[in-house]
């Protein structure tokens, strides 16, 4: 994808933070599962029996507090993915920014490029922090 198609990293960019929130909402609910479960088994010393079947009940919490992390990592992995697609987006338009600094000085009117190349670079810097957010809220 070239810096023609930017707008497209922005879709992107929502459609991971939709997934980060999900995924933060699924954490938040299986750790609550997984204290009120542990906190019951700690009540319940005395009755071994029911204890023993809430056991199960944890055991299949923590299976799902694997799965929500694992999901986590693949989107870690996809904000590193995106994050570099970005940077080599960004040379792209310093390239462009040097060529244009070139010709401007040989004269020509580049005004217009100019201001597209600008327009990248705001954007670009925008998806850049908007990265940056939806990176610091996986490691919460």
């Amino acid at each position: 994808m070239g810096l023609e198609n930017l707008e497209e990293y922005e879709g992107q960019m929502e459609n991971l933070e939709d997934e980060i929130e999900e995924n933060e909402d699924q954490l938040e609910e299986v750790n609550g599962r997984l204290n009120n479960l542990e906190s019951a088994i700690s009540n319940l010393s005395e009755d071994q029996e029911v204890a023993q079947s809430l056991e199960a009940n944890r055991e299949d919490a923590e299976q799902q507090k694997e799965t929500i992390e694992q999901k986590r990592e693949a989107l870690e992995m996809q904000l590193d993915s995106l994050e570099e697609e970005l940077e080599n987006l960004s040379e792209e338009n310093e390239n462009t920014s040097s060529v244009l600094s070139e010709l401007e000085s040989e004269g020509e009117d580049v005004g217009e490029a100019r201001s597209i190349v600008e327009e990248r670079e705001q954007m670009l810097n925008e998806q850049k922090q908007k990265l940056s957010e939806l990176r610091s809220r996986l490691h919460q």
